[in-house]
């Protein structure tokens, strides 16, 4: 990425590499709906909109993405919620893969464009971090809720579970930026939610929203950033 300046054989002039490709050093990822797609999870963006805006199911599913509870222990919570909604519960009782509710997210799979762009981006000299929102699956709290295949290769793996801070907190974003050894002004961060985005924006980091597991767009659009394909 930031190799000496070479001749062209053609008009022997200096190639200087542009400002965006010297300013960005590494890309951060979140993992559910960048990484991993939602697409045989069809509900899941409801699922989650009836959580936010219920008060108390709200706050479990925080305390699940701080650490401070488990998959196990807020089931009840979400049993109840989806009981006023019975279309709803019928989908996400056809998904679940145990008497979990959130268990639906063993439906998870990797994105086949991210899981070419990933190596890709690597090989190019960017670092690469996952930076998600995640809860525990068990009460030892060792567990999380991850699919290994998609996250093995980078160099930071960061689950807000694990460190007591979640996104939009500029904390964890900056955590994210420290453990990859960059500024935040180096990062490119790519999520699904426009939050988790104007939360990495508000610590000096580029931000990519994708859209309904619209990956291409979003690697499209990360390749006219850097000035590199990856696909």
């Amino acid at each position: 990425l930031l190799s000496a300046s070479v001749s062209s054989p053609i008009t022997n002039e200096v190639q200087v590499p542009s400002e965006s490709r010297m300013r960005y050093k590494a890309v951060i990822f979140d993992m559910g709906g960048v990484l991993v797609s939602y697409v045989k999870m069809p509900y899941i963006v409801k699922f989650y909109e009836l959580v936010k805006n219920d008060s108390v199911a709200s706050k479990a599913w925080i305390d699940l993405e701080k650490g401070i509870t488990t998959v196990r222990d807020n089931n009840d919570i979400f049993a109840s919620l989806l009981d006023k909604y019975p279309e709803m519960k019928e989908e996400v009782q056809k998904g679940m893969t145990s008497s979990y509710i959130l268990s639906i997210f063993d439906n998870m799979v990797e994105d086949p464009n991210f899981a070419v762009a990933v190596p890709n981006i690597r090989k190019a000299g960017f670092r690469t971090a996952v930076l998600t929102n995640n809860a525990f699956r068990d009460e030892q709290k060792k567990r999380s809720v991850r699919l290994e295949k998609a996250l093995e290769i980078h160099d930071a793996v960061i689950e807000s579970c694990r460190e007591g801070i979640r996104k939009p907190e500029k904390e964890i974003y900056l955590l994210a930026a420290s453990r990859l050894n960059v500024k935040p002004k180096e990062c490119v961060f790519l999520d699904d939610l426009s939050e988790n985005c104007d939360g990495a924006r508000a610590v000096g980091m580029t931000a990519i929203q994708e859209y309904g597991n619209d990956s291409l767009s979003a690697i499209r659009e990360l390749e006219k950033l850097l000035e590199h394909s990856f696909l």
